[in-house]
């Protein structure tokens, strides 16, 4: 499933994140014998539709996950939440918050270009 050395950079990137996800509402990270390591949620009624749970492949790839769920908590939170459009302040408010743990794990390396990406 995972090599030695992923294993431990997934446990890493987990630690650093660890506040994130113990108190968190709905986000989770669990591992299964089966699958590995999956990023799940609850239902708390704040998703309007059904989220998957998504397969961690690596601890970059956890990195990217945790960034996004950042973000998404950002967004969820401003007042015309996911609809208004993303100003300046706000890119300096979620990379703010994405730093305190970017920069336990340097070697990742995220930018604002990372995080502000046009779908």
């Amino acid at each position: 499933m995972y090599q030695k050395e992923e294993l431990q950079e997934i446990k890493r990137v987990a630690e650093v994140f660890g506040d994130f996800l113990k108190n968190h509402p709905i986000v989770d990270l669990a591992y299964s014998e089966k699958f590995g390591y999956m990023l799940v949620h609850g239902a708390d009624g704040r998703l309007d539709d059904e989220w998957i749970p998504m397969e961690v492949t690596s601890g970059r790839h956890l990195f990217d996950l945790l960034c996004d769920e950042i973000y998404a908590d950002y967004l969820e939170a401003r007042e015309d939440g996911f609809d208004a459009d993303i100003t300046e302040a706000d890119q300096d408010a979620v990379i703010e918050l994405i730093e305190k743990y970017a920069k336990q794990l340097p070697e990742y390396d995220i930018t604002a270009a990372d995080i502000f990406v046009e779908e």
